[in-house]
């Protein structure tokens, strides 16, 4: 998809986002590199999505002894497993543009960054996703969610379904710092933007060589990795950055 615009400052960010608030809920996501498709981790290279089950697996294994409570379901395990890195069919969306933008200029000045504005209610309209109250968006464990559990995909092998928005556990401090929410994806690894009559996307382009500024205006609003990733991991890379 190609970008509609650019985004070299916050003020530009505000003012490329007055079109897109008639809608009751927008969500965000920013890209270090404006080629990236929307994709999770699990869906960027064909062999991946395969092994789902056996990633569910060895983390369950591994990671009981240190989760206390146990998470209630497989939703709640994926949600898990997407914090701390592991590749899951979720990929990750947030309610604020600015935090989509401190994830489009956190990396590689050298390369343009993208900022995507979702209308999720409209992508689970192309998706075939219509719940009975308008513009209402399903919580992972609802019955409209239950085609896209892992234990559906592994019973039947032959359903493709589009793509959904969802909204999930935010069961970290990470997750609600920057008010995390989902996508998630079927069987098969289609982007997001490519569904079908793409009304519900939008892409902007974020410059290369205004990511350093960006970077430092979201500073002045106090916006930074100590924010969004309250942990002691990321006080001390600040600490550090500032020596």
């Amino acid at each position: 998809m190609t970008p509609i615009a650019d985004i070299s400052n916050v003020a530009g960010l505000l003012e490329v986002l007055q079109d897109h608030r008639a809608a009751s809920d927008i969500w965000y996501r920013g890209q270090s590199y404006v080629e990236w498709k929307l994709l999770p981790s699990l869906g960027r290279t064909p062999e991946t999505l395969a092994k789902e089950t056996n990633l569910i697996a060895r983390f369950k294994q591994s990671a009981s002894l240190l989760l206390q409570p146990l998470p209630a379901n497989d939703w709640e395990w994926l949600t898990i497993m997407q914090h701390y890195r592991v590749p899951t069919r979720l990929l990750d969306w947030t309610e604020s543009p600015l935090v989509a933008l401190y994830f489009a200029v956190d990396e590689s000045d050298s390369r343009d960054g993208s900022l995507w504005v979702l209308n999720p209610a409209q992508l689970n309209l192309e998706s075939n996703i219509k719940p009975d109250i308008d513009g209402y968006i399903p919580y992972l464990g609802e019955e409209l969610t239950e085609n896209y559990l892992p234990e559906k995909l592994q019973s039947e092998r032959f359903s493709k379904l589009d793509p959904i928005a969802v909204i999930g556990p935010r069961n970290n401090p990470r997750m609600q710092a920057q008010l995390g929410v989902f996508t998630v994806i079927h069987r098969e690894a289609k982007p997001i933007e490519c569904i079908g009559a793409r009304r519900h996307v939008t892409k902007f382009r974020v410059p290369g060589d205004a990511k350093s500024h960006i970077r430092k205006e979201l500073s002045t609003l106090s916006l930074n990795k100590f924010q969004l990733f309250p942990d002691l991991q990321s006080l001390g890379d600040i600490l550090r950055s500032e020596i």
